[in-house]
């Protein structure tokens, strides 16, 4: 795993680069339990209860039934909510609390659910009532009409990379003008189907080079503050440290009976 960076000539742009390569497997699954056992599974306590159906936004700032739940005028506005200072005060806040308890800072993430629906396109869904719906191009059997789980992937580590650079900027009290993540990446289709090389190797099922393109502007900040700025919030962000990582994933089977 490597990783590189660099300024663009107006000192606005940083890459990130991850050359990923085969994962190995390792255990997982007594680590799993015992952290169960030890109780790190209950939520912390300092953070508030989602309300059902507004997604962790309050109620008044909630997404109605008919606004689109990616993108949209909606979630823009929902979004400028928290001024620059409350941002900061926020989180040095629940830094403070996690510094006396950091025991607090263990618990389960809000789990996914993804349901076959016909041929390849599939619903994901979260406890709140959020749907996705995923599709393969036709070429490989779906109607082309919907993202596939391959881009959901690539925006989940997009999406965590900007928001994780957002809370950096915030801290530092830098109020951002331009925030842009782009992830592109490379993938061998023969994976999909389990062939193998002319080596007789199985191919990879799984992206092989991810490149992160971030573009960021500031006021008042200079190229190193905003550089350090994303750093900062690449090393702390969830979704690409579980890729540069490779989390492996613990398997669990259920056949019903029809």
């Amino acid at each position: 795993m490597s990783c590189r960076g660099a300024l663009d000539s107006a000192g606005r742009r940083y890459v990130l680069s991850v050359r990923r390569p085969g994962i190995a497997g390792r255990p997982w699954c007594a680590g799993c339990a015992l952290q169960r056992q030890r109780g790190f599974a209950e939520r912390p306590k300092f953070l508030p209860i989602r309300p059902t159906g507004t997604g962790g936004l309050p109620r008044h700032l909630a997404m109605g039934p008919g606004t689109p739940t990616i993108g949209g005028s909606s979630a823009r506005l929902a979004s400028t909510a928290m001024t620059l200072q409350n941002i900061a005060t926020a989180l040095e806040r629940v830094q403070t609390v996690l510094r006396r308890r950091p025991d607090l800072g263990l618990h389960d993430d809000t789990p996914a659910t993804a349901s076959w629906e016909s041929g390849v396109r599939v619903v994901s869904g979260n406890p709140n009532g959020m749907r996705i719906v995923s599709d393969l191009p036709p070429e490989l059997g779906g109607a082309g009409q919907d993202v596939t789980p391959g881009w959901l992937f690539r925006a989940g580590v997009a999406s965590c990379a900007a928001t994780s650079i957002a809370m950096a900027a915030a801290a530092k009290g830098i109020e951002l003008t331009v925030l842009d993540v782009r992830v592109t990446s490379r993938s061998d289709a023969r994976g999909l189907f389990g062939m193998t090389d002319a080596g007789g190797e199985v191919v990879y099922a799984g992206p092989t080079d991810i490149h992160m393109n971030v573009r960021i502007a500031a006021r008042a900040a200079t190229a190193d503050a905003l550089r350090a700025a994303v750093e900062e919030g690449c090393r702390c962000s969830p979704i690409p440290c579980a890729v540069q990582k490779a989390v492996p994933i613990a398997l669990q089977i259920e056949v019903q009976d029809q």
